[in-house]
C-alpha cells in the first residue's frame, strides 16, 4: 500500500466550489474514496485579503476588528475604534486591473450602500492582483 498516489476526479461546482472525489488511507490503510470541496481562486484570494486587513486593524491600529465570514452581506470587516467611538464597516475586494480599482473606488463614493452618518464609516478597501498597495476611500 506504501507510494499509492490518489486519483482526483473533478465534479461540478457546488455553491461556488469544486467537488473532487478523492482516495485516501482509512482504517488499517484500507483506501477509501471521500468528496473534497476545493474553493475557487477568487474566492480564496478574497478571503486572504481580507484577513491581511483583519490583521492590520487589529494589529497596527489597535482596534477591536472581526470578518463577518459567510454573511454574504455587504460587509466583509466590522472595525471598532473605541477610543473615538466609531464603527467602520468595511467592505474588501480583488480586482485584476488599475482601472477596475478605481472605477469601484470612484462608483462607492458616488453612490454608497448607506447614507453617510455620524456614528459609523463606510470603506471601500481594493487591492490590485499582485500589488501590495490597498486603493480606500471612507465615508
Amino acid at each position: 500500500m506504501n507510494g499509492w498516489k490518489s486519483p482526483r476526479l473533478k465534479w461540478p461546482a457546488l455553491n461556488g466550489c469544486r467537488v473532487a472525489i478523492v482516495m485516501v488511507k482509512g482504517a488499517q490503510n484500507v483506501p477509501v474514496l471521500e468528496a473534497v470541496t476545493i474553493p475557487n481562486k477568487n474566492y480564496l484570494r478574497g478571503r486572504r485579503f481580507e484577513y491581511e486587513r483583519l490583521k492590520y486593524y487589529k494589529e497596527v491600529m489597535k482596534h477591536d476588528a472581526l470578518r463577518t465570514a459567510g454573511s454574504h452581506g455587504t460587509w466583509d470587516i466590522v472595525d471598532i475604534d473605541s477610543a473615538r467611538g466609531i464603527v467602520n464597516f468595511i467592505q474588501c475586494k480583488v480586482v485584476s486591473s488599475e482601472s477596475t480599482a478605481k472605477r469601484l473606488l470612484s462608483n462607492f463614493k458616488s453612490s454608497p450602500p448607506y447614507p453617510p452618518a455620524v456614528n459609523f464609516h463606510q470603506t471601500l478597501e481594493v487591492k490590485v492582483t499582485g500589488s501590495t498597495e490597498v486603493h480606500c476611500v471612507t465615508i
